[in-house]
């Protein structure tokens, strides 16, 4: 036994001496076995023979540690390196393994190869200028065929270890003139070999240049790769770690890729940008490429998530910068093939928000018109926003809107270019709104044809939640209910029910409005007010605000007709009517109106107006037309002509003060406008600081009244019981009505005195018992026919013409005092300008004559 163990241990240290003999021995006898020489010719045989394409090698160095190191090391672009040069290294040091030398065979055990610098190009048909390399050498028909390798000097693709220091690859594709420039790239393989699964960890910088615009990145990869033999189909990508950052965007990701002929994808995912994180999740599925490697198809499952972010942190600029998304996450299947896109149990959803759920496909994706099959249904809780938070919201919308939280349920379909809503419902704290129809030519010019209703009870709302509304700073809108039913499409809108109850008031609205979006819409609708209250209405209509009209009542209302000028039909009880018009006030009235398309009759109006007390009857016909009539009957027990006065002046002051300059009109055509009149008033008692009146009556039958007098037609009468004068013609001057009505009791005001001499009453300053008017007008030419003024000193009368338009005068008047004979007075001339012929000559002498003459030429 001693014996045995003795020649044991003499064997392995005989072993040991020829090892030793062998690893000093070895590069002798591999350099006499495989010269530099041989070792260029065989790496150059190899490549022509498996590549397809021509190599160059500056030198070749061996060393036992190092192996071959092959020096300026280039592979040419096929068939050859006038075509341009495909890749090239710096150094290519290769170690074999020493063994499978003895045996004549060249097998890798380590390669590194520094500063390689290599051009992929992709052509417009999308083959690559590297794909007849993936070939078998067989399949490579365009490649001259190469004497086959002696078994002893085979070739083996597999290596132990791939070091890539300082490389440079430029990627080009010509058909999207894009180009690719990859730097820095460093490498580290493990087990390299063509076929089977390889460990490598590769990291690089790349810039994308597109025209004049250029982006940077970063890259890194750590995981497995299979090359497959150069086969697609077998070609596996597992990456335990890969990074990639570009244009502020950054991604994570792990899993893996089988085959890349068909893949199945399996990829875990995280995006940020800005070093804000987007999202996260889940993709897994399978995809079909085209022989091009373009995409075929891909079936996916979705599983993602966003923990939230601002937009503006993220560095999104334009109109998102204000988008605050909230944690979301997005789960469901997706399909593409065939340019559709197809969506299957998609769920957008979130804890706080609730979820947006999709199913159906979307054909002409990336297209510029889509035609989607698609089911949507909603459920979300929208917080309370200002119209400040809100992106994408016309600039018209105030900032200072404030959008109630609410609740939205929605389930919707779109099918081409419509789409049909079968439930939409808004709820907030004060009540809800539901929507259903369709909406068509969604992509264009979308017309929608919905049914809307709503219930809603609104509180009490101040100017300032009121941004639509020019309403005082100071008003508010009171509590108000509402319920709606109507359906709505591009012509014509059909009210079924509308009823708003605001503060005290109570109306209701159904009928259609018909063309609504054109010029000629028309309505035909009924109105029912249950009750109104002017106090709370007409603060909403600035040009009624300063009338400060009180009072209530109701009414039912038929309008029809065009839209802006309707025909009406109803009644309306009033009751408390009052305001103030420039310190005018009226209050009390009551009365009921009825109204239809031609008429409105407002009969026992009753109530005060100024300091007075008015009862009347009013009946107005074909009011919508531009030819009015109006018929008044009325009684006025006091009418303070001079406050009248004082509120007509105080408010056409006012209207010329609001009124904005504008550049001097041309003069306009004459107005096609003008109405009939014809009734009565009488007042008992007229006061003024120049005139006072009792028992005066007024009667008039008159047509074609407005802006044009030539169209004045008909007669008027004015009887006064009695009064006083104290300066008519202040009175006068102040009024054009009045001041045609006594024109010719003016001519008076001028006789007194003469020289000192009485021979008249003062006319100016006189009371009278008795006033009487009958005038008659034709085409604006007034007849004076009778005029009577009668005192306790003189009586006056009065007959000829005043043409109102021309204003021109032609009247005789003649005078009656207690101890003189009647004489005559003629007046021409204009209003202005009143010419004046006194035949005073059985009265006067001379001098007087002409005194009082000249007295009236002024």
């Amino acid at each position: 036994m001693k014996k045995l163990s003795t020649y044991l241990w003499r064997a392995v240290l005989a072993a040991l001496a020829l090892f030793l003999i062998a690893l000093v021995s070895a590069p002798f006898i591999l350099g006499r076995l495989f010269p530099p020489a041989k070792i260029r010719a065989l790496v150059a045989q190899q490549a022509k023979q498996n590549l397809g394409r021509d190599v160059k090698i500056g030198g070749v160095g061996w060393s036992l540690i190092h192996g071959v190191t092959i020096t300026d090391f280039a592979i040419s672009e096929r068939p050859d390196f006038s075509a341009g040069t495909f890749a090239a290294f710096d150094s290519l040091s290769v170690r074999v393994k020493l063994w499978p030398l003895l045996h004549r065979r060249l097998v890798v055990a380590s390669l590194e190869a520094k500063n390689p610098q290599v051009s992929v190009v992709q052509h417009k048909d999308g083959t690559f200028n590297f794909s007849d390399m993936l070939s078998s050498p067989a399949q490579k028909s365009a490649a001259p065929a190469a004497p086959a390798a002696a078994p002893s000097e085979s070739f083996s693709y597999v290596a132990g270890k791939i070091e890539i220091s300082g490389g440079h690859v430029i990627y080009r594709d010509e058909a999207a003139g894009r180009e690719v420039e990859v730097s820095n790239l460093d490498a580290d393989i493990r087990h390299f070999r063509i076929a089977g699964p390889v460990d490598a960890s590769v990291s690089a910088a790349f810039a994308v240049k597109q025209g004049e615009q250029a982006r940077n990145g970063t890259f890194s990869y750590d995981g497995t790769v299979d090359l497959g033999g150069g086969n697609p189909a077998r070609m596996d990508f597992e990456f335990r770690k890969m990074a990639a950052a570009f244009a502020g965007w950054s991604a994570r990701l792990s899993g893996g890729v089988k085959s890349l002929q068909s893949p199945a994808f399996d990829v875990k995912a995280d995006v940020s940008r800005g070093g804000t994180d987007l999202a996260s999740g889940r993709v897994s599925g399978d995809a079909a490429l085209t022989k091009t490697y373009g995409l075929k198809s891909v079936q996916a499952s979705l599983d993602l998530k966003t923990p939230g972010f601002k937009a503006s942190d993220a560095g999104l600029t334009g109109a998102a910068a204000g988008l605050a998304v909230p944690p979301l996450s997005l789960t469901g299947q997706a399909s593409f093939a065939g340019g559709r896109l197809g969506l299957k149990g998609v769920s957008v959803a979130s804890a706080q928000l609730g979820s947006v759920n999709v199913d159906g496909s979307l054909a002409g994706f990336g297209a510029r018109e889509w035609n989607p099959d698609l089911a949507l249904s909603a459920h979300l809780n929208v917080p309370q926003l200002a119209a400040s938070q809100i992106p994408f919201l016309p600039a018209s919308v105030p900032a200072s809107l404030i959008v109630p939280q609410a609740v939205l349920d929605l389930k919707a379909a779109v099918s081409g270019a419509q789409a049909k809503i079968s439930t939409l419902d808004v709820k907030t704290e004060y009540g809800v709104v539901s929507v259903a129809g369709t909406v068509g030519n969604i992509w264009r010019a979308p017309a929608p044809n919905l049914s809307v209703s709503a219930k809603l009870d609104v509180p009490k709302l101040r100017a300032d939640e009121l941004p639509f509304l020019d309403a005082p700073a100071d008003f508010v809108l009171p509590a108000s209910k509402w319920n709606a039913s109507l359906q709505a499409d591009m012509s014509r809108i059909d009210v079924h029910a509308l009823r708003a109850v605001v503060g005290d008031n109570d109306l209701q609205v159904s009928g259609s409005v018909s063309n609504w979006n054109k010029a000629d819409r028309s309505v035909n609708a009924m109105l029912t007010c249950r009750r109104f209250v002017l106090g709370e209405i007409t603060p909403l209509v600035p040009t009624l605000a300063p009338l400060h009209l009180a009072g209530n009542g109701f009414f039912v209302l038929a309008a029809r007709g065009p839209l802006l000028k309707p025909f009406l039909a109803g009644k309306m009880k009033f009751d408390g009517l009052g305001g103030d018009v420039s310190g005018l006030k009226f209050a009390g009235f009551g009365g009921i109106a009825t109204f239809d398309a031609q008429r409105i009759d407002i009969p026992n109006l009753d109530g005060s107006f100024g300091s007075g007390d008015l009862q009347a009857n009013l009946t107005v016909l074909n009011y919508a037309t531009n030819h009015p009539a109006v018929d008044v009957q009325a009684e006025l027990n006091t009418l303070d002509l001079g406050q009248l006065q004082a509120a007509l002046a105080s408010a056409s002051a006012s209207e010329h003060k609001t009124a904005a300059p504008s550049a001097p009109a041309k003069p306009a055509a004459r107005s096609s406008f003008f109405a009939n009149a014809k009734g009565q008033m009488t007042i008992g008692r007229l006061i003024h600081p120049n005139i006072k009146a009792d028992d005066v009556r007024l009667y008039w039958n008159l047509t074609g009244i407005g802006s044009d007098l030539s169209k004045l037609n008909g007669w008027a009468r004015l009887k006064v019981s009695g009064g006083r004068f104290d300066g008519l013609g202040n009175a006068a001057e102040k009024s054009k009505v009045v001041k045609v009505l006594v024109f010719p009791f003016l001519i008076f005001q001028k006789i007194g005195s003469l020289g000192g001499i009485r021979l008249f009453p003062n006319f100016d300053h006189i009371a009278f018992s008795g006033l009487d008017g009958d005038y008659a007008f034709n085409n604006g030419v007034m007849t004076v026919k009778d005029s009577r003024f009668s005192s306790e000193v003189a009586d006056l009368d009065a007959h000829g013409t005043i043409d109102l338009v021309a204003q021109k005068l032609d009247l005789s008047m003649n005078t009656q005092l207690a101890s003189l004979a009647p004489f005559p007075i003629d007046v021409t001339g204009t209003f202005d300008k009143p010419k004046i012929h006194a035949q005073l000559a059985q009265l006067l002498v001379q001098p007087a004559k002409q005194l009082i003459q000249g007295l009236f030429g002024r």
